[in-house]
Formats: structure tokens, sequence, C-alpha cells
């Protein structure tokens, strides 16, 4: 009987952790994108680049075939964004190995937070690539060529897998120890924990801010996965834990609440595109 109490305790947990963690990675992606979009706006802003801030993307006013235009302002403004989000990503993850005190939602957060701001950076640079947008301007305007961008998509796929994994690994280790001491728990685990909030969560981004579907942030989600993708790494399930004592879990509702709302606000006042810097 309290072995059977015992699984149930662990089973709500796993479930109470895919919730806490999908509405921990919907916030975050959120909060990193907006503000990587007002760097992005500030630094157009500072060129003379009018623009539209959408819940999806950044509608610059200005031609493309624009004198402003120029080398130095399309450098500054598709570098800015992507290059933000991996300084935020250093960052969190500093004080997230840093950090002494450890409580469970906030190490989620954290997690999450900087895995979107790394992921940001390093997916856009592939969605960039493959639809030809963002990045892609300051490397033509830099007369490279088709082989300097297949070696920048290589070389981002590998960045990401590795610093994915020894993402993973440090989350393995600073994990509840009571939930994964078992070979069968530690799939259960960072499948609940990790793999599936991802999976739901960019669903659930995707419907937010589509229609229309744009294959930009498809791609952008997409390929996030190769931060993951380690999870399913066999050695992950031999690491070493902290010695941590299992305290139960509970959904953070008021977390979950709050961020809703604030979505929602944010679609709304968004949808339209919101101009946040005018120039005269």
């Amino acid at each position: 009987m309290k072995q059977a109490n015992k699984q149930l305790f662990l089973g709500k947990d796993y479930l109470i952790y895919f919730i806490n963690s999908t509405a921990a990675f919907i916030s975050t992606y959120f909060i990193i994108s907006i503000l990587r979009s007002l760097a992005g706006i500030l630094i157009a802003y500072e060129c003379d680049i009018n623009s539209l801030l959408f819940l999806n993307k950044i509608e610059f006013l200005v031609p493309q075939n624009s004198n402003l235009w120029t080398f130095d302002s399309t450098l500054s403004v598709f570098f800015s964004g992507p290059f933000f989000s991996f300084f935020l990503g250093a960052i969190l993850s500093i004080y997230y190995l840093t950090k002494r005190k450890r409580n469970t939602f906030f190490d989620i957060f954290l997690f999450w937070a900087f895995i979107n701001a790394f992921g940001l950076f390093f997916s856009s640079v592939l969605a960039d690539l493959i639809t030809n947008t963002g990045i892609v301007y300051a490397l033509d305007s830099m007369n490279f060529g088709h082989s300097i961008r297949i070696i920048i998509f290589i070389s981002t796929i590998y960045l990401m897998i590795h610093l994915g994994a020894l993402s993973i690994k440090v989350f393995v280790f600073s994990s509840d120890s009571g939930l994964i001491k078992t070979f069968r728990k530690r799939i259960t685990y960072l499948i609940s924990i990790i793999l599936l909030p991802w999976c739901f969560g960019s669903l659930i981004i995707l419907s937010i801010i589509s229609p229309p579907f744009s294959k930009y942030y498809i791609f952008t989600l997409l390929f996030m996965v190769l931060f993951l993708i380690s999870v399913l790494y066999p050695k992950n399930y031999s690491l070493k834990t902290e010695n941590r004592i299992h305290k139960r879990n509970r959904i953070n509702w008021i977390f979950i609440i709050t961020n809703v709302v604030l979505i929602l606000l944010l679609r709304y006042y968004l949808n339209s595109g919101v101009n946040l810097l005018v120039n005269n």
C-alpha cells in the first residue's frame, strides 16, 4: 500500500513538473523574444529607421533599398537582437551556475530562460539562413558567399548540440535526486520536464502568435530541439546529482494565471503593431 501511494505521489510530481515547466518555457520565450525585439527596434531608431513591433515580428517602415540601410545600419540592426539574446543567455547561465539557494520552480524558470535566450540566438541564425532574412542581409552587405553561409549553418548546429548537452548535465546535477534515482524515473523526469514542455509549449506559442503561420517562427521553435536532443543521450541517465531531500511540488497557479493574462494583453495590443519610437 505504501509503495502504491509512493508511486502515485511521484506520478503526480512528474505531471506537476510538466505543467510548471511548460508555463516557464512559454513565459520566458515571450519575455526574451520581446526584449530581443526591443533591442533591435532601439538600434534601428538610432539609425533613423522607424519600425513596428508585433508579437511575432518587427516590421521596418523603411524600404530595403533606402539609403538609410547603410552597411553599418544593416549590420547593427540585424545583429543587435541575436547578440542581445546571446548576452542575456550568458548572464542567466552564469547566475544559474553560481547561485547556491535552490528553488524547484525558479530553477526550471531559469533553465528555460537561458535555453530560450541561447535558442533565440542560434535558432534565429539558422532560420535566417533558410528563409534568407535577418542576418542574411548583414552577410550580403559584407559580400559573403554561400560557402560562408554553409559554414555558419553547420557550426551553429554543432554549437547548439554541445552547449545544450552541457546545459542538460548542469540541470540534471541540480535536479531533485528523489525523482531520478532509477533509470526509468530519470527518463520520465527529463521527458516530462524538458521534451514534452518544449513540444506542447511550441504548439501553444505558434497558436498565440499566428495566424498566419510564419515559416521563420516555425523554424526557430523547431531548431530549439537541437539544444534539448541530449535529453535522449544514454549518458544523461548515469550522471551524478546533488543529494537533495525530496519535497512535494505544487502547480504554480499564480505564475500561470499572471502569464496567461500578460500574454493575452500582448496579443491584443501588438496584434496591429506598435510604433514605440517615432522619429520626427
